[in-house]
Order: structure tokens, then sequence, then C-alpha cells
């Protein structure tokens, strides 16, 4: 990633990207959620564009390729809290 990349809007004069999950809430919204109650089903088009969206971000700010771990995942927790020193059998 190119040094200064995320300042270069800042310098000149713009807004910066945007790399919240405003998309997410205005799909609840717009299925009439804003919080309460029980949470609508949401097509599987828009996961997967906010993980599409997510690992793009995670590429452009570290400069690496993202990997998926292994799955399932639980095994995967368990080791990493383990190795922590966290994880109370």
């Amino acid at each position: 990633m190119e040094s200064g990349y995320l300042l270069r809007p800042f310098r000149a004069g713009q807004e910066p990207e945007n790399f919240d999950k405003e998309f997410v809430r205005i799909a609840f919204s717009q299925k009439g959620y804003r919080g309460d109650g029980e949470i609508p089903d949401m097509p599987s088009d828009l996961w997967a564009t906010a993980s599409q969206r997510y690992i793009a971000i995670y590429e452009m700010l570290t400069g690496k390729v993202f990997v998926p771990g292994a799955y399932p995942i639980e095994s995967r927790i368990i080791g990493n809290l383990r190795a922590a020193g966290t994880f109370k059998e």
C-alpha cells in the first residue's frame, strides 16, 4: 500500500473513503428494521457484497492477500485462545 494512501483525500480537500457498514444498515432500514424486534432475513447477495468489501479493505490496508481461515472455526478459536493463555478447560 502506498504511503499516505489514507491521508491523500484529506490533502486534496476530499472526503476519505468510507469503510463502514452503512450499506448494511440501509438495507435493514429499507426492510423496516431499526434495531428493535426480530431481525429480517437478508438476501445472500448482501452478505456476499459485505464479505467482498471487507476483504478488499483488508487487502488495501494491509497490502496482503486475504486468506480465509479453516472451517469449522471452533477449533481455530480455541487454539488461538490457548496460545494466548486465556482458554480455561
